[in-house]
């Protein structure tokens, strides 16, 4: 417990408030991990900290992506809340981000890439919106070349990151 309470305060002073999504299943011996970590998370009694679990596989099986919606839900309202940062062209600071979302996984980190390219998309869409670069209404998705930008992206990523943890590519590219 000493160790976990550290590390999440040492973490706090860098990056503010932060929410854990733990994406493992819920049964076996990723159930049994993710148990661990919700039991340390409320035994911390951490008021800067959150934890939300989202079974993954069972969630999203069968390449059900449009599932990620009940993540989401559970959230929006924290994502809203920690902002993001942002400078006005005369250097005056506009927004201040006060938190940060930490997704786990086991094996590959493809459900982690999904979840934080989940986030990444919604808050960049706020951030064109509010600069009117594209309407409120719109999305990314509006946008095809910008689409393809954000999504090669974010599959690079993907790549990037199970290479340097897992040594393979992410498998799950299709939804970034």
């Amino acid at each position: 417990m000493a160790a976990f309470r550290k590390h999440f305060e040492e973490q706090e002073c860098y990056y503010g408030r932060q929410f854990c999504i733990s994406l493992t299943n819920h049964h076996g011996a990723e159930g049994r991990l993710n148990a661990k970590y919700r039991e340390l998370y409320e035994a911390s009694e951490n008021s800067y900290l959150k934890f939300e679990d989202f079974d993954f596989h069972k969630e999203c099986a069968g390449m059900r992506y449009d599932r990620l919606s009940i993540l989401l839900a559970r959230i929006i309202a924290d994502q809203d809340d920690y902002k993001y940062f942002a400078f006005a062209k005369d250097g005056t600071l506009q927004t201040q981000q006060t938190g940060v979302f930490r997704t786990n996984c086991i094996d590959c980190l493809d459900r982690t890439n999904v979840v934080q390219t989940l986030l990444a998309k919604r808050m960049l869409e706020q951030q064109l919106q509010r600069y009117n670069i594209i309407k409120y209404n719109e999305t990314i998705d509006s946008y095809e070349h910008l689409s393809h930008q954000f999504k090669n992206i974010w599959a690079d990523n993907a790549d990037t990151i199970s290479l340097e943890y897992a040594g393979t590519g992410a498998l799950k590219t299709d939804y970034t």
